[in-house]
């Protein structure tokens, strides 16, 4: 999953082909459901969100909307929120670090980022106007191209809230779009300690068994 992950971040930008952008969007959502489909009721969970949120996906691909975009960002943001969840008890839960601890620490703080950025899309489309958007390309696109650019630049927007960057071009506007976008930013902050913390001691704990 991390490989599909970092094909859609790194390459797909540059491609500029939004049917590529919604395939690699697909297979991340396989993989994820490969991922984390370690117990059958689980497995059944996640296959059959993720088969809406596919279907959801590539019918907004051809028929873009409001309300259709509304509902598969919301699909994408619960589906992404369990994967994250279930990717991180298996971290946590883990004796012993290895790639695959690694790998997904490395996944679950992406599909954060990812999940993230569904919540500011919808808070956009349901209450236009809750971010202002101050980079040259913010006029260039209408209608559902304008949609289809702004899921990228929440994307964009989350990821450099969640590392704290902020660059500022977009920024938050109303109570709720602010608060979020605080939140995430605390969330990013937490993560990351958290996670080193638990690292290094199971990374102790490891070592001193081997030493025993």
């Amino acid at each position: 999953m991390l490989l599909v992950l970092l094909i859609l971040y790194a390459v797909v930008p540059f491609l500029e082909k939004r049917w590529f952008s919604d395939l690699v969007a697909t297979a991340v959502l396989i993989s994820a459901v490969a991922s984390v489909s370690e117990k059958r009721g689980l497995a059944v969970v996640f296959s059959v969100l993720a088969v809406f949120v596919i279907a959801g996906t590539w019918y907004a691909h051809w028929f873009p909307g409001y309300s259709t975009a509304v509902a598969v960002h919301s699909l994408d943001a619960l589906f992404q929120a369990l994967v994250v969840g279930a990717i991180l008890a298996h971290v946590f839960r883990s004796t012993r670090i290895t790639r695959e601890t690694i790998a997904g620490a490395i996944c679950a703080y992406l599909l954060i980022g990812a999940m993230w950025a569904d919540v500011f899309s919808i808070i956009e489309n349901v209450s236009p106007g809750s971010f202002a958007d101050n980079s040259i390309e913010a006029d260039a696109a209408s209608g559902p191209e304008l949609m289809r650019d702004r899921a990228d630049r929440f994307t964009y927007f989350s990821f450099v809230t969640l590392t704290t960057l902020g660059y500022g071009y977009i920024i938050p506007v109303n109570r709720p779009a602010k608060n979020l976008a605080a939140l995430e930013a605390i969330f990013g902050q937490l993560y990351l300690a958290v996670l080193i913390a638990r690292l290094i001691g199971q990374k102790a704990k490891s070592d001193k068994e081997s030493e025993d």
